[in-house]
């Protein structure tokens, strides 16, 4: 017998307690839509804060059971309606996910390579004949003092979104060819996502790295949880309002919350926090130890370090595009990674530059100042080492697999 879980009907348990159906409301069709829980993926750790769950599932119609979703359930910051001149809740993730996957609908090389909205909402609660959307302020709206005004209160949405497509860790790679190619789809996606849709994921870290495997050993890199996602082109993306991405993959920018425009290599700029950062980042080889520390122990890892180092160099110490480093880690110069000699040359030289050009005096206070100016253009430099890196992976993975095929049982 299916019972419902009392504060929130619409999620239905077993007897005993496991989740046997969940109701998704669809904002964009103004319909529920009932799924039938596989398997949790994630609970709750705590009763407060997000409160986020994922769950495995299937839409109740599939009558095949074969097309599986993630049901992502959390109660994510919102804006109140009315609220002074706001008439649009820009950290709506609803309306963020609906964004990316109209926008590269079609795509075939892209749409497979993040999470994608299925369908998603506010859930909605029915008391009596009203039916309500479940927030802090209709949960416990009658339980807080008067006097305690809404301007005051922490305002949270229940939101649910059923997505595709089911993945698994990035940790679940067999080779640095696999990881190579996921990072590479990954940034790929990630920049498609800026430019087409105007939104910066701000999260990117292990943990929203996904990995499909498919046939032949290969793999497919997927980038999910827009949680910390915004649209840029309608927000002030220099101030951190709120957490804005897991908290030791922040970049130097959000972490000393600089007035720096924020850009696509916030995005890249990933591992340890603020003063502590720039320390561990300072040469290539800590920065590829620090980064790296999960994936070390991986067959060809050696190649990655060199990979590791290029991307370093493009991305903090950047001579195309200035003779002087403008304190995004440390005026220094560093040493290059040495490259593994057995692979092909991973990185290109780069362009002549101004050793004219003067330094600004406030660089020491405002870091990455200069790099942010170039941001694009940087960002597509590592994104054309990773693609290129990614083909040369893909060539490795086929003819070991090959090997395997022609080895003797």
């Amino acid at each position: 017998m299916i019972q419902p879980s009392g504060y929130d009907p619409t999620i239905r348990l077993y007897e005993d307690g496991g989740v046997k159906e969940i109701d998704v409301y669809d904002q964009e069709s103004r319909k529920a839509h009932t799924y039938q829980c596989i398997e949790p993926i994630m609970l709750a750790t705590r009763n407060f804060g997000r409160h986020t769950r994922c769950f495995l599932c299937v839409d109740c119609r599939d009558k095949s059971g074969e097309k599986k979703v993630v049901v992502k359930d959390a109660w994510a910051y919102a804006t109140r309606k009315g609220d002074g001149n706001n008439t649009v809740d820009v950290r709506d993730k609803v309306v963020i996910m609906r964004n990316i996957r109209d926008k590269l609908a079609g795509n075939k090389e892209l749409e497979s390579k993040c999470a994608t909205l299925v369908h998603g909402g506010v859930v909605q609660v029915i008391k009596g004949d009203i039916v309500e959307e479940d927030n802090t302020d209709t949960a416990f709206g009658m339980l807080l003092p008067p006097s305690l005004s809404s301007e005051k209160r922490e305002f949270r949405a229940h939101r649910r979104m059923a997505m595709t497509p089911d993945c698994v860790p990035l940790q679940n790679v067999d080779h640095v060819d696999q990881l190579i190619v996921a990072a590479a789809d990954i940034m790929n996606v990630h920049t498609a996502i800026a430019k087409t849709c105007n939104i910066l994921h701000r999260d990117i870290s292990v943990n929203n790295m996904l990995i499909t495997k498919l046939l032949e050993n290969k793999v497919r890199g997927v980038l999910i949880d827009f949680d910390c996602a915004k649209d840029i082109s309608k927000v002030d993306c220099k101030t951190r309002p709120e957490r804005t991405g897991t908290y030791p993959y922040m970049s130097i920018n959000n972490m000393e919350i600089s007035n720096v425009k924020r850009t696509q290599l916030d995005d890249w700029d990933p591992e340890k926090v603020a003063t502590s950062k720039r320390d561990k980042l300072q040469t290539p080889d800590s920065f590829v130890n620090n980064i790296l520390a999960k994936f070390l122990k991986l067959p060809g890892h050696s190649r990655l370090r060199a990979l590791v180092g290029v991307l370093y160099m493009k991305m903090f110490f950047n001579e195309s595009y200035s003779s002087f480093f403008h304190g995004t880690i440390t005026k220094a110069k560093p040493l290059l990674v040495e490259e593994d000699d057995s692979d092909e040359e991973t990185s290109s030289p780069d362009s002549p530059v101004d050793q004219d050009e003067e330094q600004d005096d406030d660089t020491d206070c405002v870091p990455f100042k200069k790099r942010a100016d170039h941001a694009q253009d940087i960002a597509d430099d590592l994104l054309k080492v990773l693609l290129k890196e990614r083909e040369k992976a893909l060539e490795r993975i086929r003819k070991r697999y090959e090997k395997e095929m022609e080895a003797p049982f």
